[in-house]
């Protein structure tokens, strides 16, 4: 008869997101692959920002195995793996940093114009604006206002918008407003 006295742990080999890596989605495909000599099945946790964020995920050894987590914030994060298996042998991944890198939502003075450039005393007109994403992630439900002088210094909100953008994409939204007498600064 044989007896096996199996004292290796498994090995862990993380292959996304590589450490230092910045990502553009704050859905996050975590990839590895967890191999033992000896068992079939492993059991492993993975772990984010110092927390499991799942625990028992069961894994065949030498078979790279993906598990998304969404909606983490844009920023810094580290992650890990602890696998395991049934005689609990067990090894814990070396802690890894990656970035998701956030949307950066574009707009300036040439992206502004108006259906009437010369409107009369209570004219109702309509501002538009251009609005693009030149990040590298997606800008979702963000808040577009328009204000009558500066928002920080008393300026009057004209209006809002809420709107999304992918990557690399653009919109146009647009607010209504009565022209009343006086200066106007637009923001």
């Amino acid at each position: 008869k044989l007896l096996i006295i199996d004292l290796f742990p498994p090995l862990i080999n993380k292959t996304f997101p590589q450490p230092g890596q910045t990502v553009a989605t704050e859905n996050v495909n975590f990839n590895w692959t967890a191999t033992d000599i000896w068992a079939t099945n492993l059991t492993c946790n993975l772990t984010i920002d110092d927390a499991i964020n799942m625990s028992g995920l069961n894994l065949t050894s030498g078979v790279p195995f993906n598990y998304t987590v969404s909606g983490l914030d844009y920023g810094y994060h580290n992650w890990s793996v602890t696998c395991w298996v049934d005689l609990f042998n067990w090894n814990i991944s070396i802690t890894t940093n990656f970035t998701i890198e956030a949307p950066d939502v574009f707009i300036n003075n040439s992206n502004i114009w108006f259906n009437d450039s010369n409107p009369n005393l209570n004219d109702n007109i309509t501002i538009f604006l251009n609005v693009s994403n030149i990040g590298a992630s997606s800008a979702n439900n963000f808040l577009v206002e328009f204000y009558d002088g500066i928002p920080d210094d008393g300026g009057t909100l004209i209006g809002n918008r809420t709107t999304s953008l992918g990557v690399g994409q653009n919109t146009t939204v647009n607010v209504t407003w009565i022209i009343n007498a006086g200066y106007h600064n637009l923001w």
